[in-house]
């Protein structure tokens, strides 16, 4: 499939999608935030109502002006109302029958929103049966004090139901930074998938390369072959008592495996030989640590093992080869490798001797220049014989 074609279906995909998870997720609290200024409105209004009911009007007094027709009182008393509760529109007596059920009812039309007050007397005995107190309100003010003014609109009902008063959250559902918060996560889902490929790729050749290598090693050396693989999986063992990181253990075992691939280029004579070898032999034989590293550096994504693969030869007192490292100076998965290495060697048949038993080879080793500490982590783990 073209790449530029998936590059653009990747965006478009991801690009789409992040815009429909902001769409919802703003829809989903615009929602939850229309809800709650409605119950702040409506808490707030009763509490309003009940101020001025139970705050401000003398209904007492009221009552009995309205019996003597103190219009002079009434207007005195409602225009006070308008100068002292900034948010009222009006206040005036109505024409309404009452039955003396409600001290106050909140009532709404259209875009008007007002109280409907019951006047009793002063011992709430009595009241009048075709008047009652309409106080209005300017609702802009009360969403103004409220903070509700810039992020909502209020749509009344005409059921004179306070609580079919509705809000609705004005704010766009999706604003500039959403945008370019999608385009950010179209742009990333290609960069993730040029990464990914590139890795697949990697591995994809690392694997063949390895494979190909070590190939080329069994044809030439069966036993060699055999025996990397062997001190791998000691490696191995022991890299995962040293619970060393999984990326570590990776290179080891990769190391592992190609750690004799220099022995290429040596005369299979040499290799199999049955007895005792020349000092030339060995100075030959000391030389495939190089060989290997050599071969192993051609190739760009095992460029990581190179080190553990040339040093897997030193001894922590400076005696080995190919460079005399000695202590810390050996790398650390070099001295795995060592010890795995001299172990399998000392337990498989070779064609100048016969294998020895797991006993005699670890006490072998013992006297030999290794990390000892591993050389006890391989005797209390190792289940080789």
């Amino acid at each position: 499939m073209n790449r530029k074609f998936i590059h653009i279906f990747l965006f478009m995909l991801f690009f789409i999608s992040s815009l429909i998870g902001f769409y919802e997720l703003n829809k989903s609290r615009a929602l939850e935030k229309e809800l709650l200024a409605e119950k702040v409105f409506s808490s707030y209004i009763e509490t309003l109502a009940q101020g001025i009911s139970q705050g401000y009007f003398v209904w007492d007094k009221v009552y009995q002006a309205i019996l003597e027709n103190n219009h002079k009182f009434l207007n005195k008393e409602f225009k006070d109302a308008k100068s002292r509760f900034h948010f009222v529109l009006d206040a005036k007596i109505i024409e309404k029958d009452f039955n003396g059920e409600f001290e106050y009812l909140i009532s709404t039309n259209n875009e008007d929103l007002s109280f409907i007050f019951g006047i009793f007397d002063s011992d709430g005995k009595f009241y009048i049966k075709d008047k009652v107190v309409n106080v209005s309100v300017d609702t802009n003010k009360i969403l103004n004090q409220l903070g509700f003014e810039k992020d909502f609109n209020m749509v009344i009902s005409n059921d004179k139901d306070i609580n079919k008063i509705k809000f609705i959250y004005t704010k766009p559902k999706l604003k500039f930074f959403h945008f370019i918060s999608a385009l950010s996560i179209g742009l990333l889902s290609i960069y993730i998938h040029q990464l990914l490929r590139k890795v697949f790729i990697k591995n994809h050749y690392e694997v063949e390369g390895l494979q190909a290598i070590i190939k080329i090693l069994s044809q030439k050396d069966d036993y060699t072959a055999q025996h990397s693989r062997e001190v791998a999986d000691i490696a191995l063992k022991i890299a995962k008592e040293l619970k060393i990181p999984r990326k570590q253990i990776k290179k080891l075992y990769k190391a592992a495996l190609l750690h004799d691939i220099g022995k290429i280029g040596i005369s299979e004579h040499i290799l199999n030989k049955p007895g005792k070898l020349t000092n030339e032999e060995f100075s030959l034989i000391k030389k495939h640590p190089e060989y290997s590293y050599d071969i192993v550096s051609q190739f760009p994504n095992l460029k990581e093992v190179v080190d553990i693969v040339r040093y897997h030869h030193e001894m922590m007192d400076g005696s080995g080869y190919p460079k005399g490292l000695k202590g810390e100076e050996v790398p650390f998965l070099s001295q795995i490798l060592a010890v795995s290495d001299v172990f399998n060697a000392l337990t498989t048949d070779r064609p100048y001797r016969k294998r020895l038993t797991t006993e005699k080879a670890l006490k072998i080793m013992k006297e030999m220049p290794l990390n000892q500490d591993l050389v006890k982590i391989l005797e209390s783990k190792c289940k080789y014989k």
